[in-house]
């Protein structure tokens, strides 16, 4: 039984459209991402999302109806299930609903009709035309003011279904000044040639039928490239053909009027800016405005001219007009153009009033096309206990975009912060400390900011106002503060590297001071609670202060030398004990007043990594106080804390990262902790459901942070960063959290090494020399953190690369001896469709980070995908699949041919097993292949032990466990198939059987599995993750299987939540998520369970959900609990 959920939404946009949806006199833009409708506003800043909604369908066209008696405008939405259906806004419920429809489009052998179905409105408004499928034109009537039905004006007819010869269509638009409405089709003929006809759609014979005729207007010959017309309002007929070297205008009278471009382009999208004016968009980035000159009155065209946009920011320096490739232009207003790509970051853009420059406003961060990714941490700590799984702390590369929009992306979901502001530009700030120096007011109003040689003061007033004073109620400036805090409501103390003193609120007298008898820098750590002050001088010498006492020592401690003191916490729940790191990796809980040993504990005796933080925080309710100790290998260890013994246990590990984080208590709303750490991953740490959550946090270059509390400013927070200091909200919920890094080249592969922190990557640039596009290659090492260019290894012009793995090899050494290296595995396979040679270099890392090529070989055809087995090396090559044994040999090393076996076609994905290796093949779906070594002379063999007998067109496959592999193909089905190593017959234990299938609705582009070592918190939970998949859309999802005990419930759930909960649109959820291919159509899908989809039980009526639970016969709250336990996986 399989789950799935989303963790990163599809983010290309394929379509988008301007109407007044939500009120009569506002526009908003409605944007389509594979399945789902975003709904943004149009603001003084740009598009801010007001709703967001999944369909169950694949959204493939919008268009806008203005309906009679309605004040606002209707979306049509149609779906690549051949559905359509129109929405609306209800103002009463603030909710969008179903207007028209759904109306399903019968065809006896639908063939979709491309990348995308065309959808296009009549001037007139009388008439809507789709191009579902090939071949055939689904005409809609719109009602007219004309017709005297009983239905409203703008409402739609039943559609009509009419045959063209014109199959291959590319692109349509309806004329202006047309008698009857008239569609221009762009289309291909069998000789591959492009060329444009004109339809008119007039009655037929039979009631209610219609027909497309030809009329006059035709143009042949076009170039390959041409792909978008645009109709010339006011004019007879007028079209325009966006060509590769030119652009053509003619018109219903065969009048042409053409404008030779300066450089090809290929046209992917338009908008009209005003009647005479147009904005284009290539398939490079460039954007150009297009002008139409009229001869006298606006009917005919004298002349074209058009201009290269330059953007005043360019993403790209070394292509300053390229921005994103457009897959839809809208013009907003005033200028503002909303920019849609399915191949790059969304924009909205502004044209300058010079028309010449383009500035970019606003970018929507997009992952599509995903073109690989790998998995970089999934903080589940190390040793003997692992954390329970929580996506919130894994985090992904990937290689997103497509050529000149080429990036990589660090994708973790998290926590946000929304910065309110920054204090000042500043640098060297050390740390944080606030007060509330107001005796009548609980409100934070004095930060002091710490620098190595002294402590700036920031004042906040009542209005929000902020002041910097030099001197404040007796706080001490030029020292560095390590601690401030208020110990009651009439004083507060403050310690600097060399004094303590106690000083009065009001008055701001120091009514007691210690001064260090070490003198100035002396004091290395401080910590203090409503009591007691602890601190250490020169990390040896520990002394305990009552501070409601005047400050009295209580009993100072020297420890010895290789025990110095590293960092003290005191915690707030309990005053007589503090605990204390030492150097040697030891921490110990101590009697305030005595400072005698109560518990000692030792944290990393093999490594020697010290303790860096010690912080006691309430994390989970009902529980024992948890201490967080961090290491100073970015290592976090808790404990749970037993206040009345004083003792440490349940011991755990996670990795946060490679520098040791500071760790800052966050109060929370429910009464227990939050817990900041900042580092070079920052996390948010709290207790949910009995266990500890580690979530990424976007505080990337904080350094230090505190909690303040202002009445302008209230729950906020203070981070301090290398530039400059900010105040910020953090985020209630988790999500998506993307950082870039352009690279303006296409990162078609990425591998990572954790043994020397690097990427090598499989790089594809564009380059385009006197009208002519090259591809050329190269293999690049980055750095794992920064992402630098460590070194670059070009490859030939005519190659191109294909995959990249960093792995293990066995290496067989001049001695006949071998050793196991890790290195850096390259497929290359030819541009040159004639010249089909590619090769196999094996690279090394030196110590230096520089790639040195140590082999390679030569192949017939194209090497797509490499991986290691058992030490030897895995090739995917065209039609077969070789085994090879990297051999030391001087100069270079070589290859040695071991094995090979015929697919059937083109094998595109390897999967190694600990006894198997799989081979997923375009066609033919998957095999699973056994190597085995020669013996006594006879030569390795590699043979076909089970396979699937199923034709699937295969994208990507992993290994899952439990014998079962997840498959995926173009039509966006998931696979889980199974091998039935006790079936009976010989027969069954060669077929791989199907056990689950689920239609995903995105093409799947690479899978990454990864193996979980169950702690007792995962065994309790209802899903077991196995595996991250990367789509062409954008999307990341989290795959996983579900424990048999939960498999009946879930299932069942799903199944009376498709048959009585409504979904927008009315589009059945089984029906979208069914398998489907052009051979064989399911009902509903198999053994798969749809996370997204069960969350919705969470929105509804509690009516409602006791209805669902009724038939479950279980407790609705639990129901509830499972339900946000999978919520909070993804």
């Amino acid at each position: 039984m399989a789950f799935i959920a989303p963790i990163h939404k599809p983010s290309g946009v394929k379509h988008a459209l301007k109407l007044k949806f939500f009120e009569p006199e506002e526009d908003c833009l409605i944007l389509a991402k594979s399945n789902r409708i975003e709904f943004h506003e149009l603001t003084r800043t740009g598009l801010e999302l007001r709703q967001s909604t999944a369909l169950y369908g694949r959204v493939t066209a919008l268009a806008k109806l203005e309906v009679q008696n309605e004040s606002t405008e209707q979306l049509l939405v149609a779906t690549s299930q051949l559905t359509y259906f129109t929405l609306s806004w209800d103002p009463k419920s603030k909710k969008v609903k179903l207007a028209q429809g759904p109306v399903h489009i019968k065809h006896a052998d639908p063939t979709p009709s491309g990348p995308a179905d065309i959808c296009i409105l009549d001037p007139k408004r009388e008439i809507l035309a789709f191009t579902f499928v090939q071949g055939i034109f689904t005409l809609i009537p719109i009602v007219s003011a004309k017709q005297k039905l009983r239905k409203l004006k703008g409402t739609l007819e039943e559609p009509v279904s009419s045959r063209v010869p014109e199959i291959l269509v590319k692109s349509t638009a309806f004329l202006y000044g047309m008698p009857d409405p008239t569609i221009a089709i762009i289309w291909e003929d069998s000789d591959g040639r492009l060329n444009v006809n004109a339809k008119a759609i007039v009655k037929g014979q039979d009631i209610g039928s219609l027909d497309m005729k030809n009329t006059d207007m035709t143009i042949t010959g076009l170039e390959v490239g041409s792909a978008c017309l645009i109709p010339v309002p006011e004019t007879e007929g007028g079209l325009i053909v966006l060509c590769e070297t030119k652009i053509l205008y003619q018109d219903i009278r065969n009048r042409r009027v053409e404008l030779v471009l300066e450089e090809s382009a290929v046209f992917s999208a338009w908008t009209m800016i005003d009647k005479p004016r147009y904005l284009l968009s290539d398939d490079h980035g460039g954007l150009y405005i297009l002008h139409i000159n009229f001869e006298g009155t606006r009917s005919r065209v004298s002349h074209l001219e058009i201009v290269t946009l330059i953007v005043s920011k360019p993403i790209l320096p070394k292509i300053p007009f390229a921005l994103s490739p457009a897959s839809v232009l809208v013009y907003l207003d005033n200028g503002f153009v909303f920019l849609g790509s399915d191949l790059g970051d969304s924009l909205v853009v502004r044209l300058t009033d010079d028309g010449q420059t383009v500035d970019v406003i606003q970018a929507f961060p997009s992952l599509a096309p995903i073109l690989d990714f790998q998995i970089m941490d999934l903080g589940r700590g190390t040793g003997e206990r692992v954390n329970a799984f929580d996506s919130g702390q894994a985090r992904l590369v990937t290689g997103s975009g497509a050529f000149e929009m080429g990036t990589l992306r660090s994708v973790r979901s998290g926590v946000g912060l929304e910065d309110l502001g920054i204090l000042g530009e500043m640098t060297g700030i050390r740390s944080i400390s606030r007060l509330a120096l107001n005796p009548s007011s609980d409100f934070d109003d004095v930060l002091l900011v710490s620098f190595a040689e002294e402590t700036r003061i920031f004042y906040f007033g009542e209005e929000g106002e902020v002041e910097e004073v030099e001197k404040y109620k007796g706080l001490i400036p030029d020292q560095e503060t390590l601690l401030a805090a208020s110990f009651s409501s009439e004083q507060f103390v403050q310690v600097t590297d060399s004094v303590v003193q106690v000083v009065d609120k009001e008055s701001g007298t120091v009514t007691s001071q210690w001064l260090s008898p070490a003198g100035a820098k002396s004091i290395t750590a401080a910590a203090s609670n409503t009591e007691f002050l602890a601190l250490c001088v020169h990390g040896t010498h520990l002394y305990t202060f009552n501070l409601r006492n005047d400050l009295e020592v209580l009993s100072p401690r020297v420890f010895t030398k290789g025990q110095e003191i590293t960092c003290i916490h005191i915690p707030p729940f309990r005053s007589q004990i503090c605990a204390v790191g030492f150097w040697d990796g030891g921490v110990a809980i101590l009697q305030l007043e005595t400072l005698e040993l109560e518990y000692t504990e030792v944290i990393d005796p093999e490594n020697g990594a010290s303790p860096r933080a010690l912080l006691f925080a309430q994390l989970l309710e009902n529980e024992s106080p948890t201490l967080l100790v961090s290491m100073a290998d970015g290592v976090v260890v808790t404990f749970a804390f037993d206040v009345d013994t004083s003792t440490l246990s349940d011991r755990r590990t996670t990795i946060l990262g490679t520098e040791p984080a500071r760790l800052q208590l966050l109060p929370y709303k429910s009464g227990l902790d939050h817990v900041l750490a900042t580092c070079d991953l920052p996390s948010l740490i709290y207790g949910e459901e009995g266990r500890i959550i580690y979530s990424a946090i976007t505080a990337e270059s904080a350094l230090c942070v505190c909690p303040f509390n202002a009445e302008s400013y209230p729950q906020s927070v203070v981070i301090a960063t290398k530039e400059d200091l900010k105040i910020a909200l953090i985020d209630s919920k988790r999500k998506t959290h993307v950082q870039t890094t352009p690279f303006g080249q296409m990162v078609r592969r990425i591998a990572h090494s954790s043994q020397d922190s690097s990427f090598a990557l499989g790089i594809v640039s564009r380059i385009v020399e006197n009208s002519e596009e090259s591809y050329p290659s190269q293999v690049k090492l980055v750095d794992g953190v920064t992402f630098e260019t460590l070194d670059v290894c070009d490859l030939d012009v005519e190659e191109l690369i294909e995959c990249v793995v960093n792995c293990s090899v066995e290496k067989v050494l001049l001695n006949g001896n071998t050793e196991v290296i890790e290195c850096v595995l390259v497929g290359i396979g030819s541009v040159d469709k004639v010249k089909k040679g590619g090769r196999i270099i094996a690279f090394k890392t030196t110590p230096d980070r520089k790639l040195a090529r140590i082999a390679q070989v030569s192949v017939k055809g194209t090497c797509r995908c490499l991986c290691t087995y058992r030490g030897r090396v895995v090739a995917a090559l065209d039609r077969s699949v070789v085994i090879y044994r990297l051999h030391d040999e001087h100069p270079e090393g070589t290859l040695e041919k071991l094995a090979s076996y015929r697919t059937s076609n083109l094998p595109i994905s390897l999967v190694v097993t600990p006894s198997l290796i799989g081979v997923t093949d375009i066609m033919k779906s998957m095999s699973l292949l056994c190597y085995e070594p020669g013996k006594d002379g006879e030569p390795d063999k590699l043979t076909e032990v089970a396979r699937h007998f199923e034709a699937l067109w295969s994208t990507a496959a992993t290994y899952v466990g439990d014998d079962s592999y997840l498959e995926s193909d173009d039509q966006g089905n998931l696979v889980i198939l199974r091998q039935n190593k006790a079936g009976v017959t010989a027969d069954d234990r060669r077929r791989l059987e199907v056990t689950s299938e689920f239609n995903l609705g995105e093409m799947v582009n690479i899978m990454r599995s990864f193996e979980v070592n169950a702690s007792p918190e995962d065994s309790k939970s209802p899903i077991s993750p196995r595996a991250f998949l990367g789509t062409a859309e954008g999307s990341i999802y989290l795959f996983g299987f579900i424990q048999p005990s939960m498999t009946n419930f879930l299932i069942t759930l799903q199944s009376l939540m498709a048959e009585k909960v409504q979904t927008l649109g009315d589009l059945e959820f089984n029906k979208y998520r069914a398998f489907r291919t052009k051979v064989r159509q399911e009902e509903e899908p198999r053994r798969f369970v749809d996370g997204e989809f069960l969350e919705t039980f969470l929105n509804l009526s509690r009516a409602q959900q006791e209805e669902l639970v009724e038939v479950l016969d279980k407790d609705l709250d639990a129901v509830i609990a499972i339900i946000e336990s999978l919520r909070r996986l993804h």
